[in-house]
């Protein structure tokens, strides 16, 4: 029994024997490009991917620095008066909220209280500068319903910074910003100009904001 090769010849075995071979099977792979704008898909895809994750690790920081706030500095004395109680942190943030309210995010507190309760400080920072700007706007729009047991006075420009001035429950009252930090002074009239502007200049608001 003869059997032709693939260009149709007779073969035979080396003994002389013809032998049965099965016809040779060309099967030609063809490889497709994957269709138009499927890799810049992809890549989209994996950018967007990566830019889910940054976004939950950046929460996840967030939500971290708002359950402990950090310390900040505060002043060893305030118009003379020398720093005799502070809190920072998480149990500073805690007495922040307790008296101003708990709407405000904040990632590092410090309270001071100097002398014989003659002066207490009140420092909360935020998350920027703008972030500083949207909490003395609240504060300020909180304080002019009539609400509170303070009295707006007025507001000062000191070296071109603006500081709010209030009475209230006996004492001189000021806030303002500091960069990425509000700051709330309440102390006894006759200290109140010495020590307002001592904290100026321990904020690095002496010469300006």
């Amino acid at each position: 029994m003869k059997q032709r090769n693939a260009d149709g010849a007779d073969w035979a075995d080396s003994h002389g024997s013809e032998v049965v071979a099965f016809p040779a099977l060309y099967v030609e792979a063809e490889f497709a490009s994957p269709p138009a704008g499927q890799g810049k898909q992809r890549r989209l895809l994996w950018a967007g991917g990566i830019v889910v994750l940054l976004l939950v690790v950046t929460g996840l920081l967030i939500l971290l620095r708002l359950r402990n706030p950090s310390p900040v500095p505060i002043p060893a004395d305030v118009g003379g008066l020398p720093l005799m109680a502070h809190a920072f942190g998480k149990e500073a943030a805690e007495h922040i909220a307790h008296l101003h309210g708990k709407g405000f995010p904040l990632t590092g507190a410090a309270v001071g209280e100097y002398g014989n309760g003659q002066a207490t400080i009140w420092v909360s920072r935020t998350f920027g500068r703008l972030g500083a700007q949207a909490q003395i706007r609240a504060m300020t729009d909180a304080i002019g319903q009539g609400t509170s047991p303070f009295e707006p006075t007025g507001v000062q420009d000191v070296n071109g910074c603006r500081v709010y001035t209030l009475t209230g429950m006996g004492q001189s009252h000021f806030y303002f910003q500091a960069g990425d930090q509000i700051i709330w002074l309440a102390v006894a009239p006759e200290r109140a100009e010495s020590a307002l502007r001592g904290l100026l200049d321990y904020y690095g608001m002496g010469s300006g904001c």
